[in-house]
């Protein structure tokens, strides 16, 4: 009599081997599955200052990004640019 451990070897044996000699299912390309998403062009109005709105010339190129982004990006703004004082009704309220 066969013992029911070689059967159950032999069954998942079996399935193994069915598993791995069957031919993979063909797949669709993705650019076929999926649609790319509708473009939104901005109509609204140009950044004032430059084409993108940033203006390079505030930034210190000598630093390294990586070491302050703050002052590699607004370095020179920061060392050129005074607040103005607050008006005298300002100050304080009462």
């Amino acid at each position: 009599m066969v013992s029911s451990s070689k059967i159950l070897s032999a069954m998942l044996l079996a399935a193994t081997l069915a598993a791995c000699s069957s031919k993979p299912a063909q797949e669709k390309p993705l650019a076929a599955v999926v649609t790319p998403p509708e473009t939104h062009r901005w109509t609204g109005p140009k950044a004032d200052i430059g084409e993108f709105g940033l203006d390079l010339t505030a930034g210190k190129p000598q630093v390294k990004a990586g070491d302050d982004f703050n002052v590699y990006a607004s370095g020179n703004w920061f060392d050129h640019f005074e607040i103005p004082a607050r008006p005298r009704q300002l100050r304080r309220l009462q």
